[in-house]
């Protein structure tokens, strides 16, 4: 009975401790945003965790998918006719594949960009780990990301003015690279 009662005593710390570091997200993405520096970045590397990251992504893909959907709905893209579907179904099928293409879509285009900056700072003798790597760029992604989606939804000028926060991505960006790589980096 001990030991059935340590393993859930230890199953009940587990999650409670992951909450308090899911909890504290908006307080990391408001630090690096308004004091990015290397430094910012290498404090905040020691909280990256597999979970942190894949909940990040996972909801970031889904915020992103309902505001892509949004944005069809206020801004309906002109579609041709095709044979044998009325129209009213192609805005349908169009509104759920928007909305699937970028659920998916969204890891997977994180995933793949940290792995070609990994393999890039690998070649640079970057000493760095893919998940401290990973985690940081989800943390300046995720707001980011959200915030030029949003920019998006503004008739007119959403179209070029949701580019403006990658401007600022990429210098944060930098820093969170050279805050996971820096050792090796300095020595090339």
């Amino acid at each position: 009975m001990t030991s059935t009662r340590s393993s859930s005593v230890s199953a009940d710390h587990t999650p409670l401790s992951q909450k308090g570091k899911l909890s504290a997200l908006p307080s990391q993405y408001i630090h690096i945003l308004s004091q990015p520096s290397v430094k910012t970045f290498t404090e905040e590397k020691g909280r990256a965790s597999w979970l942190s990251t894949w909940f990040q992504v996972i909801l970031l893909g889904v915020i992103s998918a309902l505001l892509a959907a949004l944005g069809q709905l206020i801004s309906p893209v002109p579609m041709s006719s095709v044979a044998g579907i009325d129209p009213t179904s192609l805005k349908y099928i169009s509104l759920i594949s928007t909305i699937f293409i970028v659920l998916v879509g969204t890891p997977c285009a994180f995933f793949a960009a940290s792995g070609v900056f990994y393999l890039f700072a690998r070649i640079l003798k970057g000493q760095g780990t893919f998940l401290e790597q990973t985690y940081l760029l989800v943390l300046l992604g995720f707001p980011m990301v959200i915030l030029s989606s949003l920019l998006a939804l503004i008739p007119t000028v959403g179209g070029w003015l949701q580019y403006v926060p990658h401007i600022y991505s990429l210098f944060l960006l930098i820093q969170a690279l050279r805050a996971v790589h820096q050792q090796g980096i300095e020595q090339a």
